[in-house]
């Protein structure tokens, strides 16, 4: 209790000093959980925006004829659309479209019918879809170069292929092959092309593939070939490799940084721990002439390191989300959602910078404590 007593009252009579301490550890322990919440939201950020690139996975029937169909633009083989159930326990690919694209003559000009249905995921995993649609049965969503040339307009009654559709959607053009598709859903593209059970293709998006597989094309054969007979894979690399060097630059940043901002924050509050242990010697040698033990005096030390070094980390640690989330959308530009609370983060930095109170103030004390009280007064 004469310990905790002390404690107290050196907080209380050295208010200047604590405070110090408490600001030097909160800044540290906020700018550098700051600063890692930022690189994991740029991050993600990248890994948006690698995404929204395309899908670079294309699945196809080991007989369709390649040249072909860069050509003509679909393939003239089919495959079982239950190959999409097959690939749910892989690794390798995820996002999956199965489509069926075959070109069709609507009032005097040719589209191509684009028979779709929502993405499925990889392991059961629930995200935001993004390639896949789903459409009503009656309805149709139209590239924006057909809807130029035939005239059409959102809600318009049209017939394709002896079928009268609703015009759902317009799309805007983008100066792709896109604008001259014709999207229905996977099912109704069956029944106007008068097939059952099968798709011609199925596109999806190559998953992360490390820095250690040279070879991803082979990559993802190895597996996805394996699960669906019949099948050959075609990797549209230039899409593939950008996706994947930006990821892995992203990746290599944040592993990079991490630690050194982690040390960096250490030196800091070691630093300042030494440096106001050793500025106060003499208080140790007053205090072992008064006949306080050096377990007594440590134990002092030690306290105050601790609650000032807690106190102020734990500070920190509630101010760096709110700020990485303003910095973050204010001067990053990144999407607030990508700024996420990290409980064990925030946990480890806490206890480090507490860890880091105390063990800073351990040499100078234990040297002082060991010294003759005399020659610690003398030298002070």
């Amino acid at each position: 209790m004469k310990v905790l007593a002390m404690l107290i009252a050196e907080l209380r009579h050295r208010p200047v000093s604590a405070s110090a301490f408490l600001v030097v550890v909160s800044s540290a322990t906020a700018w550098a959980m700051v600063s890692i919440l930022l690189g994991r939201a740029a991050e993600q950020e990248t890994r948006v925006i690698q995404r929204d690139i395309g899908l670079n996975v294309i699945i196809l029937s080991e007989e369709a004829d390649l040249d072909r169909y860069w050509v003509q633009g679909y393939s003239d083989a089919w495959i079982p659309s239950g190959y999409v159930d097959l690939l749910e326990d892989q690794a390798v690919a995820n996002r999956l479209v199965p489509m069926i694209r075959r070109p069709v003559e609507w009032s005097g000009t040719t589209a191509m019918l684009v028979g779709i249905q929502e993405e499925s995921f990889k392991g059961g995993q629930r995200r935001k879809p993004v390639f896949g649609k789903d459409l009503a049965d009656n309805v149709l969503e139209v590239g924006g170069a057909v809807a130029r040339t035939l005239g059409l307009e959102v809600g318009q009654k049209v017939e394709l292929l002896g079928q009268e559709f609703t015009v759902g959607t317009v799309l805007s053009e983008t100066g792709s092959e896109e604008d001259a598709w014709v999207h229905v859903d996977l099912d109704v593209a069956r029944e106007l092309l008068g097939v059952e059970g099968v798709v011609n293709e199925i596109r999806a998006i190559e998953c992360h593939c490390s820095e250690d597989v040279e070879d991803p094309l082979a990559w993802l054969e190895a597996e996805l070939e394996a699960l669906l007979p019949g099948t050959q894979v075609i990797r549209r690399s230039s899409l593939a490799d950008a996706r994947r060097e930006q990821r892995l630059q992203a990746e290599r940043r944040l592993r990079a940084t991490t630690p050194v901002l982690l040390v960096l924050a250490s030196l800091v509050i070691g630093a300042l721990g030494w440096n106001n242990a050793r500025s106060r010697l003499s208080e140790v040698g007053v205090l072992r002439a008064f006949g306080y033990t050096g377990v007594s005096v440590s134990a002092l030390f030690v306290g105050r390191a601790l609650v000032l070094g807690l106190s102020g980390s734990l500070a920190g640690s509630l101010a760096a989300y709110p700020l990485a989330q303003r910095v973050g959308e204010e001067i990053f530009r990144v999407s607030p959602g990508s700024v996420s609370f990290d409980g064990w983060l925030a946990f480890t930095c806490v206890m480090g910078a507490a860890l880091l109170s105390v063990v800073s103030c351990l040499p100078p004390v234990a040297l002082a404590v060991r010294s003759d009280p005399g020659e610690v007064l003398i030298d002070g």
